[in-house]
C-alpha cells in the first residue's frame, strides 16, 4: 500500500511545470464546486429544496469530470515537453 503511494507522489513530483499547473489548478476547482454544493444544500435547506438538491447534484458531479480532463491534459502535456 505505501509503496504504491510513493511511487505515486515521486511520479507526481516529476511533473513538468505545465502539467503540474493544469492539474493544480483543475483540483482547486474542483475541491471549490464541492465546497459549493455543500453549502448550497445547508443555506437552501428550507426554501427551495428541489431546486438546491438538483444544484448540489450537479456541483458535486462535475468535479469528477473536471479532474479527468485535467489528468488527461497533464499527461499530453507531460508527454509532449519530453
Amino acid at each position: 500500500m505505501f509503496s504504491s503511494l510513493k511511487r505515486i507522489y515521486a511520479r507526481a513530483m516529476g511533473m513538468c511545470d505545465m502539467a503540474y499547473i493544469i492539474f493544480r489548478g483543475a483540483l482547486i476547482l474542483s475541491c471549490v464546486m464541492a465546497c459549493a454544493a455543500l453549502i448550497c444544500l445547508v443555506i437552501f435547506n428550507a426554501e427551495g429544496w428541489l431546486y438546491a438538491k438538483n444544484l448540489a447534484a450537479d456541483l458535486i458531479e462535475i468535479p469528477a469530470a473536471i479532474l479527468l480532463v485535467s489528468i488527461i491534459a497533464s499527461a499530453i502535456v507531460e508527454d509532449l515537453s519530453v
